[in-house]
């Protein structure tokens, strides 16, 4: 009897939790077309970073350079990365398309780090379940 009771309270605390809530950790949600990662050098030699929500839409160099995005270094680029949902899937780009060209305007700076860096950072989200795929594989 008492089993009976612990298993229907069990069954009606999993209808009154959203699946959505409880598959999230930290202030993303799950985005079905996963991340966008774009990534650019500064000017004493470091690295920037910006992780945005996948859209059907093309990003605006704004989006991607806004001090809101920013992700100033590795440290904050892997703790963002340690807030994503197990199981997203994060396209990294050197660039943001155009509709009138390969590349947006003022765009130019978006590149690749060194091929040790980008490592670093796939090993690192796979280490938290993140899929992060190299959307060019030039360097």
């Amino acid at each position: 009897m008492v089993f009976r009771q612990i298993l229907c309270l069990a069954f009606l605390t999993s209808l009154a939790v959203p699946p959505s809530f409880a598959q999230t950790r930290g202030p993303f949600n799950p985005a079905s077309k996963g991340y966008e990662f774009y990534s650019w050098p500064d000017s004493e030699g470091s690295w920037n970073f910006c992780i945005l929500y996948g859209t059907n839409r093309e990003k605006v160099t704004e989006e991607v350079f806004s001090k809101k995005t920013l992700l100033p270094g590795l440290d904050a680029l892997k703790h963002k990365i340690s807030e994503l949902p197990g199981g997203t899937h994060v396209f990294w780009a050197s660039r943001i398309p155009s509709g009138s060209g390969p590349r947006a305007k003022g765009s130019e700076s978006l590149v690749y780090p060194p091929l040790d860096i980008r490592e670093q950072v796939i090993a690192y989200a796979k280490k938290h379940h993140v899929e992060v795929e190299v959307t060019d594989k030039t360097p």
